[in-house]
C-alpha cells in the first residue's frame, strides 16, 4: 500500500495511506454523499466504496444518533479494541450528535463535521479520545 510519511512537531513518525489524500477538503453538507459535498457518514461511505469496494448503506434520512445505533446493533460491524486502517470511530460531540471517522493509522482518522471540510484528526488527543464511544470494523473488510 502506498503511504504518506510525515512527522509531528514532536518528531514522531506519521504514516497514513496515500489514498486518504483524495478525500481531503471536501466541503461539508448534511446528507452529502459524493466528492462535491459530504457529511461524516457520507465520507465513510465514499471511502469504503472507492478504496475498499464495499457499498455501505446511505442512511440519508437517518439522524446521526440513529446511524450510531444501527452500527452498534448491527451484525455487519463488530466492536474492536485494536485499531486498524478502515475501522470506524464513533465520536459523540453532543447528546444527540455524532461524528463518524475512518481510521488511517498512526492515531489519525479522516472525518468531516458541520462547518468543517473533511480533514485528518489526531484521535489520541484527550478532547477527542474521551469522546469516542466505540471503534467498529466491517466484518468482511478487504482492501482492493
Amino acid at each position: 500500500m502506498a503511504e504518506i510519511k510525515n512527522k509531528t512537531a514532536n518528531n514522531e513518525a506519521i504514516v497514513i495511506p496515500f489514498w486518504s489524500s483524495y478525500y481531503l477538503n471536501i466541503p461539508y453538507r448534511k446528507s452529502g454523499r459524493d466528492f462535491s459535498s459530504i457529511d461524516s457518514w457520507g465520507l465513510i461511505r465514499l471511502i469504503y466504496i472507492n478504496s475498499f469496494d464495499i457499498a455501505l448503506p446511505s442512511w440519508n434520512n437517518k439522524s446521526d444518533e440513529e446511524k450510531a445505533f444501527d452500527i452498534l446493533n448491527s451484525n455487519i460491524y463488530y466492536p474492536v479494541f485494536s485499531v486498524e486502517i478502515g475501522d470506524i470511530l464513533i465520536i459523540k460531540i453532543s447528546p444527540k450528535d455524532f461524528v463518524f471517522a475512518l481510521c488511517l493509522g498512526s492515531n489519525r482518522a479522516i472525518c468531516s463535521c458541520k462547518g468543517i471540510d473533511s480533514g485528518i484528526i489526531d484521535y489520541s488527543k484527550e478532547d477527542i479520545a474521551s469522546s469516542i464511544i466505540g471503534i467498529y470494523r466491517y466484518k468482511t473488510m478487504v482492501q482492493i
